[in-house]
């Protein structure tokens, strides 16, 4: 923004690839930084999330829905106090699932289509012995995957070598295994990511 803040802008663009909105749309502005968006298909509508930077740290996650980029249908809702930001969303056709990291673990909640919060603290979904980060999630098969990087097995290395991990939840965002599957051992992977093909997760 004009005041050297970041903002979260957003633009609509149609089916064959033109700008609806060529200047942009402010979806998340005021005192502060906003940063870190995620946004996804909600129903009809938008779901965003963002890292509330008018707070000091840790940062809330603050989250809104637009029916367009001009229009929020419902008011901004902050959901935590505990986030280091980099939140990331997945639906479910009913709900949304809410996944941040947090100071010792990656924690996560469900969102409704009115505003309703499962958790507004959020709960563990990742709590290992050291640093969960770059959480990343998806609905398939019924199902949310979520899979994140965690430095567990460094052991003396190269901080880059990062493991990569997954666990399921189940439609209200509860764990549905006692432990984390290990999918890359000691893995220099930066930008994880995570998607459903029809069949199974895929990550890269």
């Amino acid at each position: 923004s004009l005041s050297g803040d970041l903002d979260v802008f957003g633009a609509r663009v149609s089916t064959n690839g033109m700008a609806i909105d060529p200047q942009g749309v402010g979806l998340a502005t005021g005192v502060g930084d906003q940063s870190f968006p995620n946004v996804i298909g909600f129903g009809s509508e938008y779901l965003l999330a963002w890292e509330e930077g008018r707070f000091p740290s840790p940062r809330p996650i603050s989250a809104m829905r637009f029916s367009d980029p001009t229009t929020p249908s419902i008011s901004r809702t902050t959901l935590t106090s505990n986030s280091f930001g980099d939140p990331t969303l997945a639906f479910n056709g009913t709900n949304a699932l809410l996944v941040w990291e947090s100071l010792a673990s990656v924690d996560g909640t469900t969102l409704n289509f009115d505003g309703g919060v499962g958790n507004v603290g959020g709960r563990p979904i990742a709590l290992g012995p050291s640093h969960e980060q770059q959480a990343r999630a998806a609905f398939g098969a019924d199902r949310f995957g979520v899979a994140w990087l965690d430095d567990r097995l460094v052991d003396g290395g190269a901080p880059s070598h990062l493991g990569v991990y997954f666990t399921r939840l189940d439609a209200a965002g509860n764990r549905l295994d006692v432990n984390p599957t290990l999918i890359a051992e000691h893995s220099a992977t930066t930008g994880l990511d995570i998607a459903f093909d029809g069949q199974q997760f895929v990550l890269k």
